[in-house]
C-alpha cells in the first residue's frame, strides 16, 4: 500500500474511499472515526487502522457466517441501490453511503441504536461530500434487497450500530426489513 498513490485519485474517488473508512469507524473503531470527523488524520494511520481492523474481523470468521458480516455495514441498501438504479447512477462508496445512512436510521427508528446516530452518520457522510438519500421509492430498492445474496434461511442479516464505533448483526424477516425501510427510506 502506496499512501502517496491516493495522493493521485481525485475527490470523488477519496469520497469514495473514505465511505469505507467511515464504514470501519461505525462498525468497530471510534478512535478512527473521531480523527475522520474532525478530519485530524493522517493517511497512513487510516490504512494501517483500517486494515487492522478487516483483518482482525475477517481472521475470526473466515466462512462469513457471523462476525464477518459486520463488514457489510451499508452494504444490504447499499447493493441494492447499485442495482436498482443499474450500477449506472452511484459508485459503490456512494451507493454504501446512503446504505449505511439508512441503517442508522433504521436502528434508531427500531429502538436499537443511541439517540443521535442518524443525525451524527448523515452529516459526517455530508462532510466527505457521500450522498445521504436517493430518489428511488422503498418498493424499488426492496425488490433489488430481495434477490440480495446474503439471504439466508429467508432473512436478511441486517448491520445496525448501538452506537458509533459498535456495530451488531440482526437476523430480519424481510417482512420486517420491508417496514423498516418504508419507515426510514424517504426521511434519510
Amino acid at each position: 500500500m502506496d499512501p502517496g498513490l491516493l495522493r493521485s485519485l481525485s475527490r470523488g474517488q477519496m469520497a469514495d474511499g473514505m465511505a469505507e473508512v467511515i464504514k470501519y469507524g461505525l462498525i468497530r473503531d471510534l478512535a478512527l472515526l473521531e480523527q475522520v470527523e474532525k478530519k485530524t488524520y493522517d493517511l497512513e494511520w487510516i490504512l494501517e487502522r483500517c486494515v487492522r481492523i478487516k483483518t482482525a474481523v475477517v481472521s475470526l470468521d473466515e466462512k462469513d457466517s457471523g462476525e464477518r458480516m459486520l463488514l457489510n455495514f451499508g452494504h444490504t441498501l447499499g447493493h441494492a441501490l447499485e442495482k436498482a438504479t443499474g450500477f449506472q447512477t452511484y459508485t459503490h462508496g456512494e451507493a454504501v453511503a446512503v446504505g449505511m445512512a439508512a441503517a442508522a436510521a433504521i436502528g434508531e427508528r427500531l429502538g436499537l441504536s443511541a439517540a443521535g446516530t442518524a443525525d451524527r452518520v448523515r452529516r459526517l457522510l455530508a462532510d466527505y461530500q457521500l450522498p445521504v438519500s436517493a430518489p428511488l421509492s422503498a418498493d424499488e430498492l426492496l425488490d433489488a434487497v430481495r434477490s440480495d445474496k446474503k439471504r439466508l434461511a429467508g432473512r436478511i442479516y441486517y448491520v445496525l450500530l448501538r452506537q458509533p464505533g459498535e456495530a451488531f448483526l440482526l437476523p430480519m424477516e424481510m417482512d420486517k426489513l420491508d417496514q423498516a425501510v418504508h419507515e426510514v427510506w424517504n426521511h434519510v
